[in-house]
């Protein structure tokens, strides 16, 4: 009887933690699914713009389109898959329970305008950094 027991707990396990494995992949998918498209929508009205000069893109239209394509089975699979792939279900367990803490939440919400706020300081350094790398390349290639 012990045997038998020991068996069927050895046979569940892994399937108990495949399912785990899953639940919590598509959890961190429901959960960060609409800061992923809302994170690109401006980085694509602006290819757009680029692509299309003189176009009016409204950003609520790229939003909605998105948001369908980021919605969509075939993608939320590929990215449960890709986070099965990566990750062990304890480490799923432990990335989940971190997106739900309060802090993390706050730091989530103000991360662009952040990224924005860096990165209009670190661009005009880039450029005038990477003005002197090149005049020193080319000068050196003389």
């Amino acid at each position: 009887m012990r045997l038998y027991l020991l068996l069927v707990i050895f046979l569940i396990s892994p399937i108990t933690s495949a399912d785990s494995h899953t639940e919590f992949a598509e959890k961190i998918v429901d959960f960060t699914l609409k800061q992923d498209y809302q994170a690109r929508v401006k980085n694509i009205v602006s290819s757009l713009k680029r692509v299309i000069p003189g176009a009016d893109i409204p950003e609520k239209d790229v939003l909605a389109l998105l948001e369908k394509v980021y919605s969509s089975p075939e993608y939320k699979k590929a990215k449960v898959d890709a986070y099965k792939e990566h990750y062990t279900a304890e480490e799923l367990m432990q990335i989940y329970e971190l997106l739900k803490d309060p802090a993390y939440q706050l730091l989530l919400a103000r991360q662009q305008a952040v990224m924005q706020a860096s990165n209009a300081a670190l661009t005009p350094m880039l450029q005038k950094e990477m003005q002197a790398f090149i005049s020193s390349h080319l000068n050196s290639q003389k």
